[in-house]
């Protein structure tokens, strides 16, 4: 479904009166970074007196009579939209009143003689009083002009039920099966708050004036939910969006992943590192999945291994609502220690998306993120403006997530043809391409988990900071499948630079330039010599790639290249040429161990008017150290290696980009 859109009145248009022959108005908008400056102050100063005008006139290039004008406007738009949001609080309560009169009418039916068994009052014996008393109840509900629930955006769900506010204090589960009825309660109950929001804008959301995103109504949203804030620490803050997207999926299959916890893990991989299944209340109904219940629990991670980690433990339920159309929706809950520890600082609001077949192949994907988090450590400040204002865990970005994974399952599952990007190389059938695809997407997972050391051992260093960018270092024991066996250590470092991250990009994923900062390259001229893409924008693919000298070397470079307009990644990892001659021949390569390295490039959050902002580039290496010491830390010389080799491609990458003098 698309969202209405919102018409910005008042702050975005200053009405200037010219008096002539004829009594004419003209109009004129201001630019964006007036009306954002205008809106800062706003926030501050709501009524500025004459001398905050002039200031402000002087630096936004307006007059003073416009900047009092837009004042006045602004105030009166205020005004009108807290009554608007009073009054549609209203008609919601009078609305929820109307049902629970109905309830009440229908229990009085039903009501038994514990003697006889038999009604005690039968419909047609109804008190004259009582009839009388709801048919004036009723009229003056009419009276009040209460909007339908399809006008609330309930048009895709039934009007059995009422909404009712989850319960304000947390439900701690300790044994599922005793509380089974309880969760199914609270998920009905979250489902029909996801549908709401995802529905309709008014009263709820309304249209960002720079970015045009939704922003939610706090206010509005508290009282006709009744909930507050879950988290109470210093830091504790809360994130909203929502957005929709076409997506080339089926949408039962869809719906089938987000119900499995590695099929949702392999959907978005840049964002979720881990999850599992704890417990199932209910599978749902064979085919659709109507009525599926379970409790999960999941680790989100992006970026950098600066950012921390977000775990979740919460319901997820899953309704058909109609004929093709689904809601999943996640709540979180408290459980006991039997089934893991309860975040303490990550809670999720009724969250989810509403799925909506279109036809054979592809779906509308309606969806809203809603989260509280308290950062019990504060962000470092690279990452700060990003986290807080473009919400790298928005809506946005799980749809730009869902869509690209999409588009790379259909290319390596069914296609045939050769695409307009694609260089034909050694690979001679499909099914070998295919088969190096999911190798390629294999490494960009495994890549982005290893970002993620919040479960790792960290290695104490004193190089907190290491070529003008912040270093983390850290260990672990691997045993997993597809993973080399023995203890990894992983090093990651992140810093900014003064260039748009197309710019870095497209310099970090050119085979021909990356003899100036592979170290694996040996100084040698690369060739690509295999790229097949996973879409239209050349950007999605995976390369091989072989170094021109020594002619009989037998290592190639897997290259895996994504980019979204929220980021990019380039990933990579040696493979000796029998290893990717089974790959190529189209057998399973599954289980052909991988130690990925790579980048992660995103902007700085600083972008504006004017200024396209710059990049924050993370790097991260990993190396098998072979001989643990006693303590079970890593010896200090694969320490030393991977240090210095994350230090020499830092420096590399700023002089070949001419950012070699920053501070």
């Amino acid at each position: 479904m698309d969202f209405p859109s919102l018409t910005a009145t008042g702050s975005g248009e200053e009405q200037d009166s010219h008096q002539s022959g004829k009594d004419e108005r003209s109009f004129h908008r201001h630019a964006s970074y007036q009306i954002s400056k205008l809106e800062e102050m706003f926030k501050e100063y709501s009524h500025p007196d004459e001398s905050r005008r002039l200031q402000l006139s002087e630096e936004l290039g307006l007059e003073p009579r416009q900047v009092k004008f837009w004042f006045q406007n602004r105030r009166t738009k205020g005004k009108n939209i807290s009554e608007r949001m009073d009054n549609n609080a209203l008609r919601i309560q009078n609305e929820k009143f109307r049902s629970e009169n109905i309830v009440l009418r229908e229990t009085l039916k039903g009501v038994l003689c514990l003697s006889c068994r038999r009604p005690t009052i039968r419909e047609d014996h109804v008190p004259d009083h009582s009839i009388q008393q709801m048919k004036i109840e009723n009229a003056l509900l009419r009276q009040e002009d209460i909007p339908a629930l399809d006008d609330l955006g309930f048009d895709a769900i039934s009007n059995d039920d009422h909404l009712l506010p989850l319960p304000l204090s947390p439900v701690i589960i300790t044994d599922p099966e005793s509380d089974k009825a309880l969760m199914i309660e609270i998920a009905n109950t979250a489902m029909e708050e996801l549908v709401r929001l995802l529905s309709s804008n008014d009263p709820f959301w309304f249209r960002s004036v720079v970015d045009g995103k939704f922003i939610l109504q706090r206010a509005t949203y508290e009282k006709i939910f009744h909930r507050g804030n879950h988290l109470k620490g210093p830091l504790a803050r809360i994130e909203s969006s929502k957005d929709s997207q076409i997506v080339n999926i089926e949408a039962t299959q869809l719906v089938d992943m987000l119900l499995n916890s590695d099929k949702w893990v392999d959907l978005f991989s840049t964002i979720v590192t881990k999850a599992q299944t704890i417990h199932v209340f209910e599978s749902g109904l064979s085919g659709s999945r109507d009525g599926a219940l379970q409790l999960m629990d999941a680790h989100l991670h992006i970026l950098s291994p600066l950012l921390p980690t977000r775990e979740f433990v919460f319901l997820r339920y899953c309704k058909q609502v109609e004929e093709g159309m689904w809601v999943v929706v996640d709540v979180s809950c408290d459980s006991s220690s039997q089934y893991g520890a309860t975040p303490t600082h990550t809670w999720r609001f009724p969250s989810g998306c509403l799925i909506q077949k279109i036809s054979d192949g592809s779906c509308r994907v309606s969806w809203l993120e809603h989260v509280e988090v308290d950062e019990e450590i504060p962000i470092d400040h690279l990452f700060r403006e990003v986290i807080r204002s473009k919400n790298p865990y928005g809506a946005e970005k799980w749809l730009f997530t869902l869509e690209r994974t999409c588009e790379r399952f259909s290319c390596s599952t069914t296609r045939e043809n050769i695409l307009a990007y694609d260089i034909e190389g050694v690979i001679e059938i499909p099914e070998g391409r295919r088969s190096v695809m999911r190798l390629g997407y294999r490494m960009l997972k495994s890549f982005f988990g290893t970002l993620d050391m919040s479960s790792n051992m960290d290695i104490p260093t004193d190089l907190t900071r290491l070529s003008n960018g912040i270093f983390r270092i850290s260990a672990r024991l691997s045993t997993e499948p597809g993973v080399a066996k023995g203890m990894i250590v992983s090093a990651a470092i992140s810093f900014w630079l003064p260039l748009s991250p197309q710019n870095v990009f497209d310099f970090l994923k050119d085979g021909n330039k990356r003899t100036q900062w592979d170290a694996l390259s040996y100084g040698n001229q690369m060739r690509e010599i295999q790229r097949i893409s996973n879409r239209d924008h050349p950007g999605n693919c995976t390369s091989i790639f072989k170094p021109l000298f020594p002619e009989g070397s037998n290592m190639l470079i897997l290259q895996e290249s994504y980019t979204d307009p929220l980021g990019s990644l380039v990933v990579f990892a040696p493979l000796d040429l029998s290893t990717l001659n089974f790959a190529m021949k189209g057998e399973d390569s599954s289980m052909f161990p991988l130690l990925p390295s790579g980048f992660s490039i995103t902007g700085d959050g600083r972008s504006n008017v004017g200024n396209l902002g710059g990049s924050l580039v993370t790097i991260g290496y990993q190396i098998l150290s072979c001989n643990p010491t006693e303590t079970g830390q890593p010896e200090k010389d694969s320490i030393d290696a991977v240090t210095s080799l994350i230090a020499s491609t830092v420096d590399k990458v700023k002089i070949a980009l001419h950012c070699s003098n920053l501070d």
